[in-house]
C-alpha cells in the first residue's frame, strides 16, 4: 500500500491506498463523513485509515482532487464530480449488501 497526498479545495490530507483512484476515493470518504453521518454506529469502523492527516477532512472540495504519491511519483487530477458519483454508488452498494446479509457483521 502506497501513501498519497490528497488535496481538494481546503482538503488537505495524507492517505494509505492501492491507487491514486482509491486515496481520492478514501479521502472523498473522510470529508463526507464530516458533513452527514454515514452511520448510526458510533463505533469507528474505516477499513483503510488515513495515516497521517495534514488537516481535518472537513473541508469544502475543490472542482478537482489531485492525488501525490508522497514518494514524488508525478499527481494524477480527478473531477470531484466523477469521484462523488463513484464513492456514492459504493454507499448504495455496501447498504444494500448490509441491508440484505442474514447477520450483520461489524469489522471493528
Amino acid at each position: 500500500m502506497a501513501h498519497y497526498l490528497v488535496q481538494s479545495g481546503t482538503l488537505r490530507m495524507t492517505v494509505g491506498a492501492d491507487d491514486p483512484r482509491k486515496a481520492a476515493l478514501w479521502a472523498t470518504h473522510l470529508a463526507m463523513e464530516q458533513v452527514m453521518p454515514l452511520d448510526d454506529d458510533p463505533t469507528p469502523r474505516n477499513r483503510i485509515a488515513p495515516t497521517n492527516r495534514i488537516a481535518p477532512p472537513a473541508g469544502r472540495l475543490g472542482r478537482r482532487i489531485r492525488v501525490l504519491r508522497i514518494d514524488g511519483v508525478e499527481a494524477e487530477l480527478f473531477d470531484t464530480y466523477d469521484v462523488l458519483i463513484e464513492w456514492n454508488q459504493l454507499m448504495v452498494a455496501m447498504d444494500r449488501i448490509e441491508s440484505e446479509a442474514p447477520c450483520a457483521v461489524h469489522v471493528g
